[in-house]
Formats: C-alpha cells, sequence, structure tokens
C-alpha cells in the first residue's frame, strides 16, 4: 500500500501533542495502513482528514474499512478535519489531553500492564495502579496531582528500588536524603527518571496540573513509605 501524504495540519497537531506532554507518534504504520498520529498508551489513532473524507462516497466507505480494522486491532479512531485543526488546534490538544488522562493505560514502556485499581491519595491526588503482565517484580503507578497540590511527604523505608517518572505537566520533585541534603528536580527536564532510595524522603509539587509514574521493585505493599506530614 502506497505511503499516505503527510498534511502540514497533521504535522501540526503532532508537534503540539508532543508539547502538551502527550507520547505520540507521526506517520504509524500499524502493519497494514499508514496512520497519521498513534498514542500508542491510550491505543488512539488520530486520522487529519481533508474534505473528500466527508464527500467523496468512496473515501467514506474506505474509512469504514480502516477504522474495522483498527477497531479489531483495539485502537479506537478520532477523525479531526483540518479545518478544525486550522481554527481550533489548542481546543483540539486540550480536549485529546484530558482524553489521554482518563484512558486507562495498556502498555508501559513496551510492556503489557493490568488496571488494577483507582486511589484518591489525598484530595487533588490520584493514584492509578497496574500489574506488570508476566513480571511479579515490579508494579505500577500513573499519579495525577492537580495544580498546586502536593503529593503527601513520604520517607522510603522498604523495597528495593523505587523509581520517580515525569510524564507530563510541571513540577517539582523534592528529595532529602539519609544526610538531610535535599536535591530538588524541576520538571519537565532533559531527564525524567529520578531513583528514590531507601531512607530519604520525597514530595512531588505541581505547579501546573502534573502526571507522573511511580515504579516500585518489589510490587508496592503497606508498609513501604512512611508519611512525614
Amino acid at each position: 500500500m502506497s505511503k499516505k501524504i503527510i498534511t502540514i495540519q497533521a504535522i501540526n497537531l503532532h508537534s503540539a501533542l508532543t508539547q502538551a506532554g502527550i507520547e505520540a507518534e507521526l506517520e504509524y504504520w500499524d502493519g497494514h495502513k499508514h496512520i497519521d498520529i498513534c498514542i500508542p498508551a491510550s491505543k488512539i489513532y488520530i486520522e487529519v482528514d481533508g474534505m473528500q473524507h466527508l464527500t467523496n462516497p468512496n473515501q467514506i466507505a474506505r474509512d469504514f474499512i480502516r477504522d474495522h480494522y483498527s477497531d479489531v486491532d483495539g485502537f479506537n479512531t478520532l477523525h479531526i478535519p483540518n479545518s478544525v485543526i486550522e481554527e481550533d488546534l489548542n481546543k483540539v490538544v486540550s480536549a485529546i489531553k484530558k482524553v489521554v488522562t482518563k484512558m486507562k493505560l495498556t502498555h508501559f514502556n513496551e510492556k503489557e500492564v493490568s488496571f488494577i485499581e483507582s486511589t484518591e491519595v489525598k484530595e487533588g491526588v490520584v493514584c492509578d495502579v497496574y500489574e506488570f503482565k508476566n513480571d511479579v517484580s515490579r508494579d505500577l503507578g500513573v499519579v495525577r496531582v492537580g495544580k498546586g497540590c502536593k503529593t503527601p511527604k513520604q520517607l522510603v523505608i522498604d523495597g528495593e528500588k523505587t523509581i520517580e517518572i515525569h510524564k507530563s505537566g510541571k513540577g517539582l520533585l523534592t528529595v532529602t536524603d539519609v544526610e538531610g541534603e535535599t536535591q530538588v528536580y524541576e520538571f519537565p527536564s532533559h531527564t525524567n527518571e529520578v531513583e528514590v532510595k531507601v531512607g530519604e524522603i520525597m514530595q512531588w509539587n505541581a505547579v501546573e496540573d502534573l502526571e507522573f509514574y511511580e515504579v516500585c521493585y518489589p510490587p508496592y505493599k503497606d508498609g513501604r513509605f512512611k508519611s512525614c506530614d
């Protein structure tokens, strides 16, 4: 099958999504066809369409077939006209970001994960818990922190390894080591991963709406952290 010609509207949308902290791939090949934009973690395809996709009967029929195969693969397809991107790009990106935030992960770093539960840690802080398929050595938390809110200040007292990974938004991670020395990590940054060791105290502060991953080796259980609030 010939490769689709990527449009400036699709390029602009992909750039804006990336700047908004959404991991998206431009000109994605799903093994059968090219997709304008793919958001793999949320299993979303985005097609940025010209007028022919709304007025040409043959094109409409072909799109139905394309979308059907995407459905079979577990992907939802969002069709956006070029004119909407040109006129309301920021609104589109804002809406997609909210949808991505609400949808549950199926993969993390190319590893399959399954959603377990969602917990309100405190006001303004919500954590979605996942387990890794065929991997009992770790688990995953996806934590969302509202603008102006902070996670609990926690002392790490157990576990082999605790990794904090910035996903999107703007915020600070403060880590105090066993000697009382404090390091403040500002995100976004060129590095997005911090390992917090046993005996260290950590706290996230959301300057804007913030989302981060927390990977625990072995999986989290009560007693891993002690509140210092």
